[in-house]
């Protein structure tokens, strides 16, 4: 049993069998989860038990619109994620700063993303300006380069659609940040 936590937009739900959370942060403890609706608040995966290294989420007709501010609209937290998408996913970040800007789905560096899908499934991504759709952010004059740095991300199946800031990656890094790796099959 993998235990995370979800943050989740007020018109967002996580469902878990007959369990349904939605409105706050949630610890949840089976996977995997299914998220879905429409919302403006990013959706943060987090594992909370060190003995796992991954966590799968599934998303079906899932649309966020983050203005956040502190992360994309969805961030892989710092473990591993199987992402299944079904039906027709839209995912957009639009939080940016001149010194700032987040990807729509954030894979920081060494952390991997597999995406999988049915062939009528839809997943598009949009990052911020200068963000990368899928991978890294943008950061200017930081010290770190964690915010820039993708991870490694791999399609196995659907169709994946994902668009770059100014300068950033469709997948990859954001502005100037180092692309990770990119595996299709």
């Amino acid at each position: 049993m993998n235990a995370f936590l979800i943050l989740l937009a007020s018109s967002v739900s996580a469902v878990l069998g007959a369990q349904t959370a939605d409105d706050s942060l949630r610890n949840v403890a089976l996977n995997p989860v299914v998220i879905t609706g429409t919302g403006t608040t990013p959706v943060r995966c987090a594992l909370t038990d060190d003995a796992y290294t991954s966590c799968n989420v599934s998303i079906r007709n899932l649309s966020i619109r983050s203005s956040d501010g502190t992360c994309g609209a969805f961030d892989c937290g710092s473990k591993d994620v199987n992402l299944a998408f079904a039906g027709t996913n839209i995912i957009q970040s639009t939080a940016a700063t001149e010194k700032k800007s987040y990807p729509a789905i954030r894979v920081k560096s060494g952390v991997t993303l597999a995406l999988s899908g049915a062939d009528d499934a839809l997943l598009e991504c949009r990052g911020g300006k200068y963000a990368a759709g899928i991978g890294g952010g943008y950061s200017k004059g930081l010290l770190s380069t964690s915010d820039t740095d993708a991870g490694s991300v791999r399609i196995l199946g659907g169709t994946v659609r994902a668009q770059g800031g100014y300068n950033g990656a469709g997948i990859g890094g954001g502005r100037g940040g180092p692309l990770g790796r990119i595996d299709v099959y």
